[in-house]
């Protein structure tokens, strides 16, 4: 029989734009094919009947979660205009219902697109709809318009062949440091973390921009600079007699790079926004009032678990959305709260923490996955620390989501799970926070235990430290010396001498610290980064406040490295003593991107945590 996913919508909370107008941005699931898709509806000032609409089309894959914060910019630009602007996630997507394998992945993205058009126009009263989309959303945005009638389509670096864009999914597959083979058994293609099914490609494929007859008056298509112009898409759509415009516009690389690299085009922004205001510069807020614009449950064929959104107080507030069993059973188990892993917002890397929240909340689990302040939809005031994976406020926020699970949820303790940074955050909550709440840190592939302004994110220690370790472990084989010392190695005579110090130092760091000075955990609202790096006291300290450790590492993944030549005997101690556990994943990479490692971490967590605190395992 199959069960059901309950998504409950509040509003998230308002914010306020650089402008100075006062922004609101409201959650909410729409339907479409009988399954709910997240949104967020972004305007300013009340909203009423007979305005102007703005549809969003992310791209989809590792594209639409780096580019969610441009997008989301997009959005807040064009609720200062004076329109109603809607982003939303595809099925299978970001915050939504489903999963990459799921079938007619492209038929159901168009229908999505159309189903969002609809409940602008019957839900919110919009008599105008405007479209945009980005990537592979314009090319899905321009097939489904084919049978609605829009005023406007801007499509942003479009794709225009199908089957050019599989190639460069397959190039990326190809271009990752560790393949899968259950990928090449199943036929799947695994690109960036996502998966590609037979089906899938296929179906893209046979998509065409040349093809399509979209039905609107008029076109913007906004190109990238750093790539030849290509006028094929702009000549058929004037050929329609459509009235099309293409411009070049910078700013797309940066848009699309890794989430603490990306950079907001704020210039290619601002031409869409101006190019789709009215002369007057004064378009109508459309909808009705909030209550009956947005449906408070909806239901799926899925687990029985149910998604509402929260609005946690603050400043900012921060957003999450929680995940829970429907039958609302095991109500004493503590709350898995999953951090952002860099700058990456809460669906974490690969939709990692959406499928683990999920997996968590069918074995009984309350699992919040939330946006730290400054990532994803978590909007801090201060624009120039927006996107930093290690602000000291990490531990403000962090201290204020488990009070207001302890105040509003019923939750008497809790769990916090990260990945890289979200692993660092975790750890040094553990060891200096002094609320009992906190029970438990799964730790994910940390990069770092010790930060301090100015660090690089790319954590050279850590690198140097994994080298250590490779050359540490063959100091144990005769054979290796042999190659060290005449010369055959990679790092020849030269670099093997200079190495032996710094070996023999990483050794003597590993002894364990015989009289840790005991740092009582301070008051939550002022724990930051810690004042010295002390991996094995602060190991010691966390345990010592009762609290249980969980690594799990990727095998080559350099915060192994860092544990076991920083402070391997205590935490072998510790581990023996049933207060720290260590998994290591073989052939995984930082993100466990590839499917099989990411199916077998959320499984390792799952068991892990049913284990300690179910029982049923």
């Amino acid at each position: 029989m199959m069960s059901t996913l309950l998504a409950s919508v509040e509003e998230a909370g308002c914010q306020s734009a650089t402008s100075g107008s006062a922004i609101c941005r409201q959650a909410c699931y729409l339907p479409s094919q009988g399954q709910p898709l997240f949104a967020w509806l972004h305007h300013v000032g009340p909203m009423t009947p007979g305005g102007h609409g703005i549809l969003i089309c992310p791209p989809v894959g590792h594209e639409q979660i780096h580019s969610h914060r441009a997008l989301r910019h997009l959005a807040d630009s064009l609720a200062v205009a004076g329109f109603v602007a809607c982003r939303f996630d595809y099925h299978g997507m970001g915050d939504s219902a489903g999963i990459d394998e799921d079938p007619d992945r492209v038929a159901t993205w168009q229908r999505n697109i159309c189903d969002a058009i609809g409940w602008l126009k019957e839900r919110l009263g919009c008599r105008q709809i405007s479209v945009i989309g980005l990537r592979l959303g314009a090319l899905l945005a321009l097939k489904a318009v084919a049978g609605q009638a829009v005023s406007d389509l801007v499509l942003w670096a479009p794709v225009i062949n199908g089957r050019q864009y599989l190639r460069e999914l397959q190039a990326l597959s190809l271009s990752g440091a560790i393949q899968s083979p259950d990928a090449q058994e199943s036929g799947d293609l695994e690109a960036a973390g996502f998966v590609v099914t037979q089906q899938t490609a296929a179906d893209l494929c046979e998509l065409q921009a040349t093809h399509s007859q979209p039905g609107c008056q008029r076109v913007l298509i906004v190109a990238r600079d750093d790539f030849s112009e290509d006028r094929r898409l702009s000549d058929h759509l004037s050929q329609l007699g459509i009235v099309t415009q293409q411009i070049r516009q910078p700013g797309y690389a940066a848009m699309m790079a890794e989430p603490h690299r990306t950079e907001v085009p704020v210039q290619a922004i601002d031409s869409i926004v101006n190019w789709l205001a009215p002369a007057d510069g004064n378009p109508q807020h459309a909808g009705r009032k909030r209550q009956e614009i947005l449906q408070t449950d909806t239901a799926l064929p899925q687990q029985q678990i149910r998604e509402r959104v929260l609005s946690i107080d603050g400043q900012p507030a921060l957003f999450g959305i929680l995940a829970e069993p429907a039958s609302e059973r095991m109500t004493d188990l503590p709350l898995i709260v999953l951090l952002n892993a860099g700058a990456t917002y809460r669906v974490g890397p690969n939709r990692l923490n959406v499928l683990l929240a999920r997996q968590l909340a069918a074995r009984g689990f309350h699992s919040l996955r939330v946006d730290l302040a400054g990532l994803g939809d978590s909007v801090a005031g201060d624009c120039d620390r927006e996107n930093d994976p290690y602000r000291a406020t990490m531990f403000r926020d962090i201290d204020l989501v488990l009070k207001h699970a302890q105040r509003h949820l019923g939750c008497q303790r809790a769990i916090l799970i990260g990945l890289c940074s979200g692993a660092y955050a975790a750890f040094q909550s553990a060891a200096q926070f002094a609320n009992p709440a906190l029970v438990e840190c799964v730790l994910i592939n940390p990069l770092t235990f010790f930060w301090k302004e100015g660090m690089s994110i790319q954590s050279p220690e850590a690198l140097e430290l994994k080298s250590l370790a490779y050359y540490t472990q063959a100091a144990n084989r005769p054979m290796k010396w042999w190659r060290l010392v005449s010369g055959r190695s990679q790092i020849g005579i030269s670099g093997a001498l200079a190495l032996l110090p710094r070996i023999f130092r990483g050794l003597r760091r590993t002894a364990p610290v015989k009289h840790v000075e005991r740092r009582q955990p301070r008051h939550d609202g002022e724990v930051g980064h810690p004042t010295h790096d002390d991996l094995s006291g602060d190991l010691q300290q966390a345990i010592a406040a009762g609290r249980h450790l969980a690594f799990f590492f990727s095998s080559d993944d350099p915060g192994h490295s860092i544990l076991k030549m920083r402070a391997w005997r205590v935490a072998n101690a510790l581990r023996r003593a049933g207060k720290l556990t260590c998994a290591v994943f073989e052939n995984a990479d930082h993100t466990f991107s590839r499917r099989r490692p990411r199916q077998s971490i959320i499984q390792a967590i799952a068991k892990h945590l049913s284990a300690r605190y179910t029982r049923l395992d």
